[in-house]
């Protein structure tokens, strides 16, 4: 099957006093989920710490990155879900700056390694076009969430994207290719518009691996050659009626140890 991407259930959230905890929006992901959330944040030349938790899930924290000039962050986190139940993302900031995530809810995804792959980078140019990775695997999905420290403007993007702005703090967005990347080897690129010339950015990105065997049929066919009756085997009369057999379906002979058999 496809990944598919819910990015409507869990509403972006904006902390403009910074710090936290601050929660999303309550939820109930569908039975084997995959949960990301990324954030961009304010810091002002540190790196903050950030935490999020929900749901009593398992979060992990892929690499983040600052700005082009310093004085911004932003990371992806995620989760699996077996068992969907009603639940909030919550997120803390070591920092007292403003914060902002959003959260998607993939399926579609390989329900132990979902991660692909990770990447940072930063950039300045107006529009940013950043070719954030090389695929690693067919028909996965890419992600990315931007943070200027320049506070720009809310951007857009080609990308299916859903920005922020804060004067005076940052501005950023999280963003995921519309449809997934069809085959491996293939450069994938992310797209920031800001308002204004000059942003200072940051970005990470990951790739989502698709489940084994996405897409694929029903299984094998297997034949037990002992239990199956040639044609000819079928079609003949046999020799005296013993009790060893039986006429079947469309007048056709059939020895009743296999008819045992079978049912």
């Amino acid at each position: 099957m496809a990944i598919t991407v819910d990015d409507s259930t869990v509403a972006r959230v904006t902390d403009t006093n910074g710090g936290g905890p601050t929660s999303s929006g309550s939820f109930t992901p569908g039975n084997v989920s995959l949960l990301l959330c990324g954030v961009s944040a304010n810091s002002d030349g540190n790196v903050p710490d950030i935490t999020v938790e929900g749901g009593s899930l398992t979060w992990t924290g892929e690499t983040g990155t600052e700005g082009s000039s310093g004085g911004a962050w932003v990371q992806w986190f995620w989760a699996l879900v077996t068992t969907g139940a009603s639940m909030t993302v919550d997120v803390t900031s070591s920092s007292s700056e403003l914060f902002s995530f959003k959260v998607y809810i993939v399926q579609g995804h390989d329900t132990t390694d979902p991660i692909a792959q990770a990447t940072t980078g930063t950039a300045s140019a107006d529009p940013t076009n950043a070719n954030v990775y090389t695929s690693s695997v067919d028909n996965s999905r890419g992600f990315s969430v931007w943070v200027d420290w320049g506070a720009k403007g809310l951007p857009t993007s080609s990308d299916t994207e859903d920005g922020f702005h804060s004067a005076g703090n940052v501005s950023g967005m999280s963003a995921y290719k519309a449809a997934d990347t069809a085959t491996s080897g293939s450069t994938v690129t992310f797209n920031y518009d800001p308002p204004a010339a000059a942003p200072e950015l940051g970005w990470a990105a990951i790739e989502i691996r698709p489940a084994a065997g996405g897409g694929g049929g029903g299984g094998a066919v297997t034949v037990d050659h002992h239990s199956v009756l040639s044609f000819p085997t079928l079609c003949r009369k046999p020799k005296r009626d013993d009790g060893r057999w039986t006429r079947g379906r469309g007048g056709l002979w059939l020895p009743e140890r296999r008819v045992r058999r079978a049912a």
